[in-house]
């Protein structure tokens, strides 16, 4: 029987390595090791693809290829060979990471930062490859026009969740320092509602706000969406901002920075994680780290993987120079701007890519890759093995 490949695991990441295989042409199953309770995936879709998904055929060759972090693995014992591509905040596996990332064959990462902990967690050089999450240059293009016209006003974008690992709270406090009530300027603050979240970003707002002393209504205007988003709908939607800011603590690779570059936004990003392999001092305005801490013991106790790690405590100054500099510096944000495009459309390719997934799946089982390639079927035709719709970046 033909070898194919199983991508396993959802996660933000997975629909772009997904289109990566299809680019190369190789054929895939359909994914299995679904979260149904994943609040990015509209639940209609989620119900489609466990009900069209299911067991590789007894005798099928395959190599399964996980994406996502190593303590959600759901590796599968038949497979001939397995790959995982790695994605992890801390500055080091945890040690409910460290045996699934070393029972793979191949351990793959997205991004320069994660490589950098798989070998500080003792997982051997000879066994990482590194595969960057590829762009899709149809989707996230400078061609794409704005959702909504600007309105006179100098809009920043966050666009993610309100965890602690996201940085909103340093953010917050670097937009309140920074600009007065009668200044041209917005945030937007663009979340979805998590399962394990009981209370509105609002109220998350409100709190750092108290925590702060700040009364929010005699300062620089916020705005908060915080409801899932149909895919069509992002890259205009971020089109039309004039800069998206991540002031993460930590990211595996960073897809709103990266896809924001893509686009053409200005990034403004903290100078930690997978992100710097493409947010550098002359694409991006880079948030300085003020000190390596732990996680806070809430967000431990949500992500349990998270114990024992460090991670980037961003700048609260440095971040208000750089959102001052990006509203006032027109030159430098056109320039920063246009370095980060060709950046991402250069460095990120589709087949800049897949000569890296290539090399991992030689890395990992030479034989199959020649399989893979050798035919054209799947193994479950009702779903082709199109990519999954997700609702949010």
């Amino acid at each position: 029987m033909p070898a194919v490949l199983n991508p396993s695991g959802i996660s933000k990441a997975t629909r772009e390595y997904f289109k990566l295989i299809k680019w190369l042409g190789l054929p895939v199953s359909t994914l299995l090791g679904l979260d149904e309770h994943l609040p990015l995936l509209e639940k209609g879709v989620t119900s489609e693809i466990i009900g069209c998904s299911g067991p590789i055929p007894e005798g099928e060759k395959f190599i399964q290829l996980h994406v996502g972090p190593p303590n959600n693995m759901g590796m599968m014992p038949r497979a001939e060979a397995t790959l995982a591509i790695l994605f992890f905040e801390g500055n080091r596996l945890a040690p409910s990471q460290l045996g699934p990332a070393k029972a793979v064959t191949v351990a793959c990462v997205p991004s320069s930062f994660c490589r950098l902990g798989l070998i500080r967690s003792g997982v051997s050089q000879q066994r990482i490859r590194t595969v960057p999450v590829p762009l899709d240059d149809q989707v996230w293009n400078p061609q794409v026009q704005p959702a909504f016209p600007n309105e006179g006003r100098f809009r920043f974008l966050f666009m993610n969740s309100i965890y602690e690992r996201k940085g909103l709270d340093v953010l917050l406090r670097a937009y309140w320092e920074e600009f007065s009530k009668n200044e041209p300027v917005e945030l937007v603050i663009k979340s979805y509602k998590e399962d394990d979240r009981p209370n509105a970003a609002s109220d998350h707002i409100r709190k750092v706000a108290a925590k702060l002393g700040v009364d929010p209504s005699r300062r620089a205007p916020i705005s908060v969406l915080d409801a899932p988003m149909r895919d069509e709908d992002v890259p205009p939607f971020m089109r039309s901002f004039d800069a998206v800011v991540s002031t993460h603590r930590s990211e595996g690779f960073g897809l709103t920075p990266f896809y924001a570059m893509a686009l053409g936004v200005p990034v403004i990003s903290t100078n930690y994680g997978g992100v710097t392999d493409f947010c550098k001092d002359d694409t991006a305005w880079l948030v300085e780290v003020e000190s390596m801490v732990r996680p806070s013991a809430a967000e431990a106790k949500t992500f349990t993987h998270l114990q024992g790690v460090l991670w980037a405590e961003p700048d609260v100054m440095s971040a208000r120079h750089a959102m001052r500099e990006c509203m006032d510096n027109v030159p430098e944000r056109d320039k920063k701007t246009d370095a980060g495009k060709r950046l991402v459309a250069e460095e990120f390719s589709m087949a800049r890519c897949a000569g890296a997934l290539v090399d991992a799946l030689e890395a990992a089982s030479p034989k199959c890759l020649g399989e893979l390639a050798s035919t054209t079927s799947f193994v479950n035709e009702k779903f082709q093995g199109e990519p999954f719709t997700m609702l949010e970046l």
